[in-house]
């Protein structure tokens, strides 16, 4: 291991855990306030980064832009 790497590797994993625990926090949450546990939030989680990747990658919009785009996807098939 590069000496060099080690600071990547700690901002990359306190990113990545950061979204775990904003995921996981969510479960809480929505189990808490209905006393039911809700799956379909995780299906939610995937479509929008499935959304983004697609805009990013396909469409190739720049991520300030897709951002915001896949939110509203995401909150628009959250209401249907």
């Amino acid at each position: 291991m590069v000496w060099q790497q080690i600071p990547q590797f700690l901002v990359s994993g306190v990113t990545n855990g950061s979204i775990y625990a904003l995921i996981a926090f969510g479960f809480c949450l929505i189990q808490n306030a209905t006393g039911l546990v809700n799956f379909a939030q995780g299906d939610f989680v995937m479509l929008g980064a499935m959304v983004m990747i697609s805009l990013t990658q396909v469409v190739h919009l720049p991520v300030a832009v897709a951002l915001p785009l896949a939110v509203a996807v995401v909150a628009l098939v959250g209401v249907l």
